[in-house]
């Protein structure tokens, strides 16, 4: 029996995203600024975790929701919970705050071992199954870094699964195409790139995603060994927008016309 850890992540809707919207020292996006939203990626992994239990056949399998944020993130915790989730665990806590990938992916890690020795009584039978990558970082790097971190394989680019034989099949993108292959080992990290079959809330869901009292963990909780900004990798040196300018736009109606203008701008002899 399969269990599933899955990476969620609340993002600002940058479909709403502003000038103002970035810390001119820092560099760093200001989240407050913008709504927040579940990163679209991770709700189509919510959706694959749920396909892979049900296609594998056994309701007593979990599914848990795990996410790493300020305690506003509880919200995406609930989205998955309003869908599929059994559980869910929220990471937060000031030390893990301005992080890079591998400072988000590091103790990710250590909440996921710890996930597994107290809510999976340390079955080694389960997936960590997360989106391709965030909006507002379109890194691609943290479930690779996880899988680093953790020792365990990493299937990118996934887009399907199917059971057969007592083993789930997936297919990925790959350049070119696609490819087809089997896990030869559990555990196993899946990222998601493109799964669309969304999950829909119910009224029970929503009712009791509302009262789920949320497992909630600090950086003491988990013991990372690379956390913040003290433990990442990378700095950004600075952020800008780019420089704006103006177009004009004049309809011309003749080819004599265009050629009287082109000669009056100098652009024919």
């Amino acid at each position: 029996m399969s269990h599933y850890i899955v990476l969620v992540k609340q993002v600002p809707d940058v479909s709403q995203i502003t000038d103002n919207a970035f810390d001119p020292k820092t560099g760093n996006l200001i989240r407050t600024k913008l709504p927040s939203v579940i990163n679209e990626l991770d709700a189509q992994a919510l959706a694959f975790a749920n396909h892979m239990k049900h296609i594998a056949g056994d309701d007593r399998a979990k599914i848990i929701a795990l996410t790493m944020g300020p305690p506003m993130a509880a919200e995406v915790l609930r989205y998955g919970l309003s869908r599929c989730c059994d559980s869910a665990v929220l990471l937060t806590d000031r030390a893990l705050g301005g992080a890079d990938t591998w400072a988000t992916a590091n103790p990710l890690a250590f909440a996921a071992r710890k996930i597994v020795r107290e809510m999976l009584d340390g079955s080694d039978d389960y997936f960590i199954v997360a989106g391709m990558q965030s909006v507002d970082g379109d890194t691609a790097q943290v479930p690779a870094q996880m899988a680093e971190e953790m020792n365990i394989p990493c299937i990118p680019y996934a887009t399907e699964a199917e059971f057969k034989d007592g083993q789930f099949i997936f297919t990925r993108i790959i350049s070119g195409g696609s490819q087809v292959l089997r896990t030869r080992s559990k555990p196993c990290i899946i990222t998601v790139a493109k799964y669309e079959y969304p999950l829909f809330a119910t009224f029970s869901g929503t009712r009791r995603a509302n009262q789920f009292k949320l497992i909630q963990w600090g950086a003491d909780d988990v013991k990372a060994t690379a956390m913040g900004v003290a433990g990442s990798k990378t700095r950004v040196i600075r952020v800008f927008p780019p420089g704006k300018t103006s177009r004009k736009c004049q309809q011309v109606n003749t080819v004599a016309e265009l050629a009287a203008i082109l000669k009056e701008k100098g652009g024919i002899g």
